[in-house]
């Protein structure tokens, strides 16, 4: 009798897996993306590539991923690079907080080795539930949801789910439902998910003629959905930036270890001295980050050999030095003008850039 109390409570377990779950894998095992990060279940691997598919699209994202690899083989190189190296390796993928806790949480896992359950991976630094989930299923191959936004999308429409996916109780419930939908290998059947969201399920308008798990959605308008909240109004803040220069080389100043770009180098801020001849406006732009926007406009200001220190040539700025993206129009304007040869020169125009 109780043999087949246990064969009962199996039989009902297996027959709660919903029956997309193996289409979704197969059409996974013949469709999805040959990337380098897959091709084996290396954990340092698959942590530097979702730590860089954060706010990064994945075909943008190989690039990089092949560089920083090179230059940081194992998770040992990685915790001893000094921080200018690390910058300038993350170079183009912004958000440089994120291999600032990459490498903190490499030092750990250089001297204690790497974790291998989801909670164990939560404990390191700038490892969230997402990312403890997909190198706990793809490297250790453990039952543990990795719900990122893809997948909150796609259990959004094949369960309806018609409240806030932000919401915790909301991600706590499809987190549920991705669960009891997984089959093994469990890191596979992660990876389906993302891929049929990236692929097919995609936002605004998906090919649900093209879904492998069309005949299960219970979405009746799955472009819908996911319901999001609003998005809040970003601040925007004017931005002047001198760019000082010998005719030769280019003042760089390393900004402060906290806040915004904390850490990587810049020009500093300020008024045009007005007492100034030669002066050069640059053509202005918008920067936008996460959560506000900077209307920049730049001068560049030429000033004698010696008059500051820092100053660096093109090339010892391109070899090692991490410029953000936010000062990079910046930098090559005035490289261009230096290439020119017409620094030093009374300028044209000495009115606001556009």
């Amino acid at each position: 009798m109780e043999t087949e109390r246990i064969g009962e409570t199996v039989q009902k377990a297996m027959n709660l897996t919903p029956g997309f779950s193996r289409p979704l894998m197969d059409w996974y095992q013949a469709h999805h993306r040959d990337l380098p990060f897959r091709r084996d279940r290396e954990p340092y691997h698959i942590w530097v590539s979702e730590i860089m598919a954060q706010q990064t699209r994945i075909e943008a994202m190989v690039q990089y991923y092949d560089r920083f690899m090179t230059l940081f083989p194992t998770v040992q190189d990685l915790a001893a690079a000094d921080e200018d190296t690390l910058h300038r390796a993350w170079q183009g993928l912004g958000y440089y907080s994120r291999v600032r806790n990459l490498q903190k949480a490499a030092q750990i896992v250089a001297g204690e080795g790497m974790p291998r359950t989801k909670k164990d991976l939560q404990a390191l630094p700038g490892i969230g539930p997402y990312t403890a989930g997909a190198i706990a299923s793809i490297s250790f191959g453990q039952k543990a949801a990795a719900v990122d936004g893809n997948v909150l999308r796609v259990f959004a429409r094949l369960y309806n789910i018609r409240e806030d996916v932000m919401k915790p109780a909301v991600k706590r419930k499809i987190e549920t439902r991705v669960l009891d939908a997984m089959i093994e290998p469990y890191g596979d059947f992660n990876q389906a998910i993302m891929e049929l969201g990236a692929l097919v399920c995609t936002p605004g308008t998906p090919d649900c003629a093209g879904c492998p798990v069309n005949q299960w959605c219970l979405a009746g308008d799955p472009a819908s959905l996911p319901v999001l909240p609003e998005k809040k109004r970003k601040t925007e803040e004017k931005k002047t930036f001198l760019v000082y220069t010998d005719g030769q080389r280019i003042h760089l100043e390393k900004r402060p270890a906290k806040g915004l770009l904390a850490g990587l180098y810049g020009f500093p801020e300020g008024a045009v001295p007005e007492d100034l001849t030669g002066i050069h406006a640059l053509q202005g732009y918008d920067h936008v980050f996460t959560h506000k926007i900077w209307h920049i406009s730049g001068w560049l200001v030429p000033v004698d050999e010696g008059a500051l220190p820092r100053m660096y040539t093109p090339e010892e700025i391109e070899a090692g030095m991490a410029v953000p993206t936010a000062f990079q129009p910046l930098y090559k304007a005035a490289c261009s003008l230096l290439a020119e040869g017409t620094i030093g020169r009374q300028a044209d125009s000495v009115n606001t850039p556009d």
